[in-house]
């Protein structure tokens, strides 16, 4: 059901605490509501009175009958108190703008809609689709951003929210200052890096997009791997701006480059580096910082996480024995290699190719064990979540 009016006012944690990005209402018989392959708006963070395009890919093997858009839009303010606010604009839009009947029921469908007044400076907007199918059954899905001037320069830009950052992987992108002029030209890349990427791998896409939210800072950031021009190993950077660093809604940052030629694709705690026209780095180095994933290949950065679930062993009887714990044949571990004296094994047959192996460009999928780890993680983000989602998340990862 769609609020049809609202009138709000947050403490600045709070204000992005909005409202759950998704809902599905089925039954028990197993008849389920339509699914969201892909929804999406462009440009991101739009400028003042730029027109928007919403579009949206469903699918229903029982047929789509409806698509509807509904479009909230809110003024950031901050008031004598210095606390930041968000209400529903005075004439601004309020509720369904498109309503898209299909008859016959299509098993796939695309619509797309052109905001063309776009929002005006210090906007927050709320969209929604809303999809049914020819059982009566129905899936809505929404996202918050920024458009137009952004009133609080201390402070990332959401670029695509949906929930509480508590219960949230919050990635803030910094542009690289060797790469862009300013940062607001990195966004027409993050547009791949964030549905051609991240929105397309199974451990983030469908249902689990839910749990990430996008940032981008205002500040650039430096990003140097330490090589030096006569070959040796200086000091490695992955510096970002301070009003992210001590930011209270964002828990992870990505550093967005440009550069071939030297290697500026590593993470170091909840940072990484990131090469702005692969998106399958931008998950490779996101299974590092968020994760807490090891690489797959021989030289790589190799580790044993803290349990539960890894995909990096010291040992191959360790590995074989997480493999029996989890109900698989415990000879299937395979060796990694050897770096620095020490070898390494994963507990996955050589067939199942991680997102975290060396590979070419092409997405690869968080295989076996890494999907475990991200199932637990998303576990303690929102360890009380929506049955229905747990269910499905069991089925498709048991």
């Amino acid at each position: 059901m769609v609020v049809q009016s609202i009138s709000v006012c947050w403490r600045w944690i709070g204000f992005f605490f909005c409202l759950i990005g998704l809902g599905a209402c089925g039954d028990a018989s197993g008849r389920l509501p339509p699914t969201i392959t892909a929804m999406t708006y462009e440009p991101l963070h739009p400028g003042n009175k730029i027109v928007v395009t919403f579009e949206l890919d469903a699918e229903d093997p029982g047929g789509i009958t409806s698509i509807e858009l509904f479009v909230y839009e809110y003024a950031l303010t901050e008031d004598e108190d210095g606390m930041r606010v968000g209400k529903a604009r005075e004439g601004g839009q309020w509720g369904s703008v498109e309503t898209w009947s299909i008859s016959p029921p299509k098993v796939t469908e695309s619509v797309s809609y052109k905001y063309q007044s776009g929002f005006p400076p210090e906007s927050y907007v709320r969209y929604i689709f809303q999809v049914k199918n020819s059982a009566g059954y129905s899936r809505s899905e929404e996202w918050l951003f920024a458009a137009g001037d952004w009133p609080f320069p201390d402070t990332p830009v959401p670029i695509l929210a949906n929930g509480p950052p508590g219960k949230r992987v919050n990635l803030t992108f910094v542009a690289d200052e060797e790469t862009y002029t300013d940062a607001a030209e990195m966004l027409g890349d993050l547009d791949g890096v964030i549905f051609g990427g991240y929105h397309t791998n199974n451990a983030i896409e469908g249902d689990r997009r839910r749990y990430w939210q996008f940032y981008y800072s205002l500040e650039k950031g430096q990003i140097d791997d330490g090589v030096l021009s006569n070959g040796t190993i200086g000091k490695k950077v992955l510096d970002v701006p301070e009003s992210v660093q001590e930011s209270r809604v964002s828990t992870h940052a990505a550093l967005v480059h440009k550069d071939d030629t030297i290697n500026q694709n590593w993470a170091v705690g909840t940072k990484f580096g990131t090469h702005a026209e692969h998106p399958r780095v931008a998950v490779h180095e996101a299974g590092h910082a968020v994760f807490g994933l090891a690489d797959e290949q021989i030289i790589g950065l190799h580790s044993v996480s803290s349990a539960p679930h890894h995909n990096n062993f010291s040992s191959e009887e360790d590995a074989k024995k997480y493999n029996e714990e989890n109900g698989w044949d415990r000879n299937e571990v395979q060796k990694i290699g050897c770096t620095r004296g020490k070898c390494w094994w994963k507990p996955e047959p050589a067939e199942l190719q991680c997102i975290m192996a060396v590979a070419d460009d092409k997405m690869l999928a968080f295989q076996r064990s890494c999907i475990r780890r991200v199932n637990w993680y998303y576990g303690q983000l929102e360890p009380l979540g929506p049955r229905w989602l747990i269910n499905k998340l069991k089925q498709q990862n048991p």
